[in-house]
């Protein structure tokens, strides 16, 4: 993120000037977060809706980067454009960041996140014939922890109810739970967000022993992307890479699963 700051002249009611800046700055798609500092308790606080404070000095932090990619000139002229008419309505002053040192650090920050954006993948394949049968799956999932979205997979949450990993369809048909009774598979998909978790290794092993757990229950095998069975060796190899990854994000300052992370993996 890339803080821009504005001073009003005169302070003036949190929530109106985030509906405000709601209007001004609606051609600005990336994530925008506003914060106001409040004279009295000298913090920063969250502008939103519901902020029932008032203030004069502001601070809008832009998301430079996220999965579709870095900001560009449009979107940030964009940005500009539009706190430059905030600022206006309010008679305030505006410091803005200066757009070719943010466009360098977006296109940064895009080739460093490329580099750790990995999601890792088991599958579970049938060992018959006639595959997984849908009800049997649900009843074998749900006991497993798991919980059917409706994003059509299975979630396994940590403590904190967030996505530690998904299992879905190795085939094209999505899960739903009106069709789960009808549904017959050949395979699943275990899928881990390398990025998105924190401590990789233990999400790795936990997905692993559900995998192997659902596997055992339905007549199933443990397989990579090519169909070749995962052997503890296999499975040694891509923990430790998932730690690298995770390494090198705590090294960039973005712990895997944090805040920071959990805006640009998105």
């Amino acid at each position: 993120d890339r803080l821009a700051k504005l001073e009003l002249a005169q302070a003036a009611a949190a929530s109106v000037v985030w509906k405000d800046q709601e209007e001004l700055l609606d051609r600005v798609q990336r994530r925008l977060r506003w914060f106001g500092w409040i004279e009295t308790q000298g913090v920063w606080s969250r502008l939103g809706a519901d902020a029932d404070f008032s203030c004069r000095r502001l601070a809008a932090a832009l998301q430079l980067a996220d999965r579709t990619g870095p900001i560009g000139e449009v979107e940030l002229a964009q940005f500009h454009e539009g706190m430059q008419r905030l600022s206006d309505r309010y008679l305030g002053v505006s410091e803005l960041p200066n757009r070719e040192q943010m466009l360098a650090a977006a296109a940064e920050l895009d080739r460093f996140s490329a580099g750790v954006d990995v999601q890792i993948g088991v599958n579970v394949i049938s060992r018959e014939p006639g595959g997984f049968l849908g009800t049997k799956l649900r009843g074998v999932a749900e006991a497993a922890g798991l919980s059917l979205k409706e994003d059509g997979l299975f979630h396994a949450l940590d403590d904190a109810g967030q996505s530690a990993f998904t299992m879905g369809n190795l085939e094209p048909a999505m899960f739903t739970a009106a069709g789960m009774k009808d549904l017959t598979t050949q395979g699943l998909t275990f899928v881990l967000d390398v990025p998105r978790v924190r401590e990789g290794a233990a999400v790795f092993d936990r997905m692993v022993t559900v995998a192997n757990r659902i596997a055992s229950a339905l007549g199933g095998t443990l397989v990579d992307d090519t169909r070749r069975a995962l052997d503890p060796r296999s499975l040694d190899v891509i923990r430790g890479k998932i730690g690298e990854f995770q390494a090198r994000m705590l090294d960039r300052g973005i712990p895997a699963g944090g805040a920071t992370a959990m805006r640009l993996f998105t």
